[in-house]
């Protein structure tokens, strides 16, 4: 069975709501990799046995590069007709 999965490879693929969410839920390092899994890829735990372990690990570390990666400018994302771009926690929207 094939599963598409999408992950995240810049910050910018992170949307700010996925980012508030995962930070919401306060990760440890015990659940970071199952929250980033899931929110960020939309895999969940009761899905990991569908999965070869090597590319779970490896979409893992994908996942924990992006988050590590340095924020130059910050989230951006896309809504309806609108870019919403957070910079420096100024608020500039465009049509």
């Amino acid at each position: 069975m094939l599963r598409k999965v999408i992950v995240p490879t810049e910050l910018a693929d992170i949307t700010l709501k996925d980012y508030q969410r995962f930070m919401g839920a306060n990760p440890t390092d015990e659940t970071f990799n199952q929250l980033a899994l899931s929110i960020f890829c939309g895999i969940d735990q009761e899905e990991y046995p569908l999965f070869p372990k090597a590319q779970l690990e490896e979409i893992e570390t994908l996942v924990q590069f992006t988050l590590n990666e340095k924020l130059t400018w910050a989230f951006a994302e896309t809504y309806f007709q609108y870019e919403v771009l957070v910079c420096h926690s100024a608020w500039l929207m465009r049509a």
